[in-house]
């Protein structure tokens, strides 16, 4: 069994733990993002996890100028996610779509090719979400 299959439906994670959290984090407004790491702390998932502010400000703000969050083993050891923003018709962020599986998997050029994907089915989202009510 791989890392991350015997994870139960709807379990829960928190934000800075995943790729598809950090790119949502990433376009909250500052307020909003001080109001989650607040209420639920920056807990580590594993020793990989960023459990400092800064270093996860840092990143964020570097998902925002690359449109894309990355996470390595954040969350589960040997698992590596790439995730992209959704956005609504006023630019809010409202969700994110991505892309998860094996360590060995993700190198870069694979990472490159999963982005296109990606950014394909977040701007079909989007069209289909503002036009189609």
């Amino acid at each position: 069994m791989a890392a991350g299959d015997d994870i139960p439906i709807g379990n829960h994670t928190y934000m800075h733990w995943t790729s598809l959290g950090k790119a949502i984090l990433a376009h909250l407004s500052s307020a909003r993002r001080s109001e989650i790491i607040d209420q639920h702390g920056l807990p580590r998932g594993t020793k990989r996890t960023l459990t400092n502010r800064n270093e996860l400000e840092d990143e964020l703000e570097l998902i925002r100028q690359q449109g894309y969050a990355t996470d390595d083993e954040e969350h589960l050891r040997g698992v590596r996610g790439v995730a992209v923003p959704i956005f609504d018709s006023d630019q809010n962020v409202v969700s994110s779509i991505g892309i998860t599986g094996p360590r060995t998997r993700f190198q870069s050029s694979y990472v490159s090719k999963m982005l296109k994907t990606l950014e394909y089915a977040k701007n079909e989202i989007e069209v289909q979400s503002q036009y189609y009510r």
